[in-house]
């Protein structure tokens, strides 16, 4: 238990009777809950090592079609919840389909700035269309096709009623 703790940023002389479950007490709670219409549950063990090394990531949509997010985030609440939509969102777009409008250069000279550099391009319109739903202003304004796209994936995911 104490090299566990120690990997995830807990000293010698910290409580050493913490459980996994004591840790991330806060992020979700129950184990599992909707968020957005997606499911959300706690870190896996590899997840919680990821985000321990990431801590500028605030969430992530998972392969099993969930979202999990960083208990080691510094994000305040109110972030969290746009993260939260932002990763929902991308659940949404995995289970009923990708984007296909096209990226404006200047969305694509933004996320050659970023980790999405070498993501594929339906990641990075799928990055664009989560952004767009949650207000991230990154994103920008956005073209007719996209807004389109994001009031659509809004309904879908119960934002807007319908579906």
């Amino acid at each position: 238990m104490e090299n566990f703790l120690g990997l995830l940023g807990y000293g010698k002389n910290e409580n050493k009777n913490l459980t996994i479950e004591s840790l991330l007490r806060g992020i979700t709670s129950p184990a599992e809950s909707k968020s957005y219409g997606a499911t959300e549950r706690l870190p896996y063990l590899s997840e919680l090592f990821y985000f321990k090394n990431n801590p500028q990531v605030g969430g992530m949509a998972t392969e099993d079609n969930m979202i999990t997010m960083n208990p080691y985030s510094q994000l305040n609440p109110k972030q969290m919840n746009a993260v939260r939509m932002n990763e929902a969102a991308r659940v949404h777009m995995n289970q009923f389909g990708a984007p296909l409008f096209n990226l404006q250069q200047s969305q694509n000279d933004y996320l050659n700035t970023t980790d999405y550099r070498n993501a594929t391009e339906a990641q990075r319109k799928a990055t664009i269309a989560a952004r767009m739903l949650s207000g991230d202003p990154s994103a920008g304004f956005g073209t007719a096709e996209q807004r389109q796209f994001v009031y659509d994936l809004k309904k879908r995911m119960g934002l807007l009623g319908g579906y």
